[in-house]
């Protein structure tokens, strides 16, 4: 199979602009301008995860509404570029976006191998 094309993912709306594989051979990671990040069983050559929306962290009471984790393609940068770390423990995804109040904030999520449905950290980027 050396050089041979093995499957194509074909899920993501808008360009591909960073892609990841797992260390440890289990997924590959992508993240596109259409504001998901998608991650793929390399056994099954199916999606595993799509993570896009995410519920405040305190919500108010009786509030279910849901933010976009990350920028579109108006964000003024190329790099989507997640990375698994080298152990393949976690996850870090750039171009996040929090909502903190009215304001908007850019972050990297992270997320841990054993929960790559819902981050377990960010790291909120200076102004």
């Amino acid at each position: 199979n050396k050089g041979q094309k093995l499957c194509i993912f074909n899920d993501h709306k808008s360009y591909v602009q960073g892609v990841t594989w797992d260390p440890l051979g289990q997924y590959v990671a992508t993240l596109s301008c259409d504001r998901a990040m998608r991650v793929y069983s390399t056994h099954t050559k199916k999606k595993a995860f799509c993570v896009s929306k995410m519920s405040p962290s305190s919500p108010a009471e009786g509030e279910s509404k849901q933010y976009r984790m990350f920028h579109d393609d108006s964000m003024r940068s190329f790099f989507r570029r997640l990375s698994f770390t080298p152990d393949g423990s976690f996850l870090l995804a750039p171009a996040g976006c929090v909502e903190v109040g009215e304001n908007i904030m850019n972050t990297t999520y992270i997320f841990s191998r054993k929960s790559l449905k819902r981050p377990i950290a960010h790291l909120p980027c200076p102004s």
